[in-house]
């Protein structure tokens, strides 16, 4: 998949596009193809590291709020469907590769 990654801690020198491997669902999460996402002020923090901000594994992909539509079931999950439109917040400053859409509260269902 296509994305903004960071390279490191730093300017925004640090920040490149480029190929993030697809995310897969393990069990109890979903993935999203996601539409949307925002960037705040914590992403910049993140962005620059230090304190609870440090990251310790590279890329990583900013942004922690997203919407889109489930396109992965993982085991045991029984909230989604492929399909659904969810938006959601990816927990601490994980990686939407590493941490796709959690099925148990991370994620809601639009209605």
């Amino acid at each position: 998949m296509k994305a903004v990654l960071l390279t490191n801690h730093g300017g925004p020198e640090m920040l490149r596009y480029g190929e993030a491997p697809d995310p897969t669902a393990g069990p109890g999460e979903v993935v999203v193809d996601v539409y949307a996402a925002s960037v705040n002020a914590a992403d910049s923090k993140v962005r620059q590291g230090g304190g609870r901000y440090t990251l310790n594994q590279f890329p990583h992909i900013l942004g922690r709020d997203f919407s889109g539509v489930v396109s992965t079931l993982g085991e045991r999950v029984t909230e989604f469907a492929v399909g659904d439109e969810v938006f959601g917040v990816v927990p601490d400053h994980r990686s939407l590769i590493l941490a796709p859409c959690f099925a148990n509260g991370w994620c809601t269902a639009r209605s």
